[in-house]
């Protein structure tokens, strides 16, 4: 699927550079204040003071941090409702179950499953020209922003232009697709009152599955799994000979992330998936068992998970966890996983055009 925002993103930003001359504001501020992300959503000058609003498009509709007047950022004055993420020092699984067990604000989302977690080897942040007044510090902004959203990191205006597509997408699916997945899509289509396979909800639910599978796509993984986000931020994704591998961490601190998405909330890709007929024929067993979700992240919104951080663990060195999920098992093999399987079928087929299908070390290791 390819998308392009040029049009109405390059006219937010005019119109944001233009209202902040107008208001006094030298060329180098109008200038960062555009790299940074931001762009105008509002000038009414019935509001009081300079009557102008941004949207950061990092944090998209969320307030705060998304939405707030330009005074707030450009006056240098600190902001009333800043957001303090909440940090938590654990050598165990036990210590972060009991947390979530007993804190006042997480306990009874933890209890209706309404957690979500993301492990990480390490944090990330990010320094932009104009830091968003509600939630960064002086270490600048954590980072979580997907994989198609990073390249960006360093000149937001070009993400306007950028070229992600899907190969359950109309232009390129028809084309690429000429494999099992292909047969079992156009079977499926046969018994839809859709134009063909890659139309409306059904394309939406596989570019979901295809972040799982490897791809660079718009959304953040995220699980409902505690025990796989542990594993995720005790163990580092390496390649070996252009197979992924995951290995120990060493003696350092990592770091979970706990999360109650409210609006709108996160589900799970397996439960997405229940209403497409060639899924009995091609179950996603890796997001079977790792309990992956996608949250999506669109072009004003790349970094909106982390407003919607409830509780940050640092796993400290030497950290125990009981009964840890093997790589093996959260990553199973294309005999055991059939839409894996499936997949590097169709990748065989195009190489080119599926290169980010990952194919896995330890698969190779054990079919040996």
């Amino acid at each position: 699927m390819k998308i392009t925002f040029c049009e109405d993103a390059r006219r937010q930003q005019i119109q944001l550079a233009k209202a902040a001359r107008n208001i006094g504001l030298d060329e180098a501020t109008v200038e960062s204040l555009v790299n940074s992300g931001y762009i105008l959503v509002s000038q009414n000058p019935l509001v009081g003071g300079d009557g102008i609003f941004v949207c950061d498009s990092f944090y998209g509709s969320k307030t705060p941090p998304g939405f707030f007047p330009l005074e707030q950022l450009t006056s240098g004055r600190s902001v009333d409702a800043k957001i303090k993420l909440r940090r938590i020092e654990v050598s165990s699984v036990h210590e972060i179950q009991n947390f979530l067990r007993e804190d006042p604000s997480l306990r009874k989302f933890s209890a209706d499953g309404r957690v979500t977690f993301r492990g990480q080897p390490r944090e990330y942040r990010i320094k932009r020209e104009y830091p968003n007044p509600f939630i960064a510090d002086e270490e600048g902004e954590i980072s979580m922003l997907p994989s198609h959203w990073r390249r960006f990191r360093d000149d937001f205006r070009k993400r306007c232009e950028p070229e992600f597509w899907s190969i359950f997408s109309n232009a390129v699916g028809k084309v690429v697709l000429s494999g099992p997945l292909r047969r079992a899509l156009d079977a499926h289509t046969q018994n839809q009152e859709v134009e063909h396979h890659f139309s409306g909800e059904i394309k939406g639910q596989f570019a979901a599955l295809e972040q799982h599978y490897g791809f660079p796509t718009v959304g953040l993984d995220v699980t409902f799994d505690l025990a796989t986000a542990i594993f995720f931020s005790r163990h580092e994704c390496v390649t070996v000979d252009g197979l992924w591998d995951y290995v120990p961490v060493g003696t350092q601190v990592t770091y979970l992330y706990a999360f109650v998405f409210r609006d709108p909330a996160v589900i799970e890709t397996r439960d997405l998936l229940e209403t497409i007929d060639i899924f009995p024929a091609y179950p996603a067993v890796r997001v079977q068992r790792q309990r992956a979700a996608l949250v999506g992240c669109g072009m004003y919104s790349v970094n909106i998970a982390v407003p919607d951080v409830a509780a940050i663990f640092e796993l400290q060195p030497g950290f125990t966890m009981i009964g840890s999920p093997e790589k093996e098992w959260l990553f199973p093999p294309p005999e055991s996983d059939p839409f894996f399987g499936a997949l590097l079928e169709e990748k065989r087929t195009n190489p080119g055009l599926l290169h980010s299908v990952a194919e896995y070390f330890f698969h190779r290791r054990t079919s040996r």
